[in-house]
């Protein structure tokens, strides 16, 4: 009674060549291919620098706003009496690699703008935003990292 015939068991042709796929896990069969990245060619001068200085910002930023919130804790430490040194050390580490970055945001920034200038890129309005946003904000941090300076010069 159940042991009938399976009636597609002859629809079904598995060609001779047919190769099986390969396993999951089986690398034999992988091969890495490289990802294909555009250069910054002469058509877009300048543009690797710009995206260094925009990173350097980017890590400045992270760094004086880390700065700020550890100073923070610094301060509320000790005015609860607690030792707070190394909430204040690690504040300074902060803004030291927020400076640091800020001199590597100037310089990328210095860069973009000579290639851009040599290769006469500054013609298109792409360019010249790039180069106005970036030289403002590039400004905005180099003037954050020099704020402390006003007080060490107003002390003397």
């Amino acid at each position: 009674m159940y042991n009938t015939p399976n009636p597609q068991a002859t629809a079904v042709f598995v060609p001779a060549d047919l190769v099986p796929p390969p396993r999951v896990h089986d690398l034999a069969a992988f091969s890495p291919v490289d990802p294909v990245i555009p250069s910054a060619g002469p058509d877009r001068p300048g543009l690797r620098a710009s995206l260094s200085s925009w990173t350097a910002n980017a890590i400045a930023w992270v760094a004086f706003v880390t700065a700020g919130v550890l100073f923070l804790l610094a301060l509320g430490h000790a005015m609860a009496g607690e030792p707070a040194d190394a909430y204040g050390v690690a504040a300074l580490i902060a803004f030291g690699v927020g400076v640091v970055a800020a001199i590597a945001a100037c310089a990328g920034l210095a860069i973009s703008f000579t290639q851009r200038i040599r290769h006469g890129a500054l013609r298109r309005a792409g360019t010249v935003a790039d180069a106005i946003v970036l030289s403002s904000v590039t400004a905005f941090t180099a003037l954050t990292a020099l704020y402390p300076l006003v007080f060490v010069l107003t002390a003397w």
